[in-house]
């Protein structure tokens, strides 16, 4: 594990927060390990990311395996209670992040099972946060809104009160005033199952 890299040109600190610690009962086997053009799934998502912010990746199922088949330039959470849903692991996630210091000033929000997300799309939503620090910034996909996604500090006690596996698009639809739209394609792939992971290979484009 290793300290992350000072954020070059941001103007108030932005931390990372990738949740992995799911069990993939509908993979049958650690999907974050997945191959998808050279190396696990869940890797490209970390790759995607480490440039433009710190990293804190949230393990619980098959932690151990996970912590030694990938490359982390930042934190990792080994989340014991992982079975209690994906508002867990968020929560888990912040409560390390709340550790940090200087405090940061909004987190971001993705998931290790998008891995056709670019570090472009990921810039196009750290961009609109800039622009609009106060609000939550969330990928759109047609009407769907959800991860990945930026949260402001004042939205962290009300990321805390989620429960169940119910993650960040519960309260994006709660707080939908508050809410920034960037179009992501993207977002809409994410890979549940070992045809969800075939057929990305199978979209044009992807």
């Amino acid at each position: 594990m290793t300290d992350p890299e000072p954020q070059r040109g941001l103007p108030t600190p932005l931390g990372a927060l990738v949740l992995a610690a799911g069990a993939a009962s509908r993979y049958g086997s650690p999907k974050a390990l997945a191959p998808w053009r050279g190396k696990p799934m869940l890797q490209h998502t970390l790759d995607a990311l480490a440039p433009l912010a710190p990293v804190t990746l949230v393990l619980g199922a098959n932690a151990d395996r996970i912590r030694e088949s990938i490359r982390v330039t930042g934190a990792i959470v080994t989340h014991d209670d992982w079975s209690e849903g994906l508002a867990s692991s968020i929560r888990a996630g912040l409560d390390a992040l709340e550790r940090v210091r200087p405090p940061h000033a909004a987190i971001l929000i993705a998931l290790g099972d998008q891995p056709t997300i670019t570090r472009d799309d990921y810039t196009a939503l750290i961009s609109t946060w800039h622009d609009h620090p106060d609000k939550i910034v969330a990928a759109r996909h047609g009407e769907v809104r959800g991860a990945p996604c930026i949260f402001p500090r004042k939205f962290f006690g009300l990321l805390q009160t989620l429960r169940g596996d119910r993650g960040a698009r519960a309260l994006i639809e709660r707080e939908r005033a508050q809410v920034i739209d960037v179009e992501i394609a993207a977002a809409r792939f994410d890979v549940d199952t070992p045809a969800d992971l075939r057929a990305l290979e199978n979209t044009s484009g992807h």
